[in-house]
């Protein structure tokens, strides 16, 4: 940022309308920030509201939400934890993990909605059905960001990093904190039938 604001400056000293790549990557990528505090927040709500409406339900939207919380609350805790600067690349990276995150989510969810009852049974026997398929998802997407930590360029490294650790904390949620979610919020009072 400070090498291309003094090379605008250079350039404008001559010239004060003068233009060009240096101004591009000003405006496009130090420029203005304002969108990155309402961006998470808003894509939450969308995504909340999408899920309300295709499962009708309070319940099954929180668990499905509770692993890209559980991840990127992780992914924003190590990078503070460790010192580690937040690019705006690592900014914009949120959304990403947001989707990956959710939908970890939703494949647990949508099986556990095949049944009325949720005994521990129950719960294994979807966690493991869709399991080993998101973990292949999440080993895969991870196996390709790892190229991109050896790029030498800043903002990349610091993408794949986010990416790197809420990805599989999205994961690990998806199979450990969401099944024993849904466990303490399962009805008790019903006999356990499949739909």
């Amino acid at each position: 940022a400070y090498i291309v604001s003094e090379q605008i400056d250079r350039v404008r000293s001559v010239a004060d309308t003068a233009t060009g790549p240096a101004v591009v990557v000003r405006m496009a990528v130090i420029g203005s920030r304002d969108f990155i505090p309402i961006m998470i927040p808003a894509i939450l709500s969308v995504v909340t509201l999408v899920l309300l409406v295709s499962f009708r339900s309070i319940r099954d939207t929180a668990l499905a939400l509770l692993p890209v919380v559980i991840g990127t609350a992780v992914s924003f805790g190590v990078f503070l934890w460790f010192g580690i600067s937040m690019t705006l690349l690592t900014s914009i990276v949120v959304p990403v993990i947001l989707g990956l995150g959710v939908d970890d989510g939703i494949h647990v969810v949508e099986r556990l909605r095949q049944y009325h009852f949720r005994t521990d049974e129950i719960i294994h026997e979807a966690v493991e059905g869709v399991g080993r398929a998101i973990f292949l998802t999440t080993a895969t997407t991870c196996v390709s960001l790892i190229s991109l930590l050896f790029t030498n360029h800043m903002g990349l490294e610091s993408l794949a990093l986010f990416m790197l650790v809420g990805i599989p904390v999205c994961f690990l949620a998806s199979v450990t904190a969401l099944p024993a979610a849904a466990k303490l919020l399962a009805p008790q009072d019903q006999k356990p039938t499949k739909m």
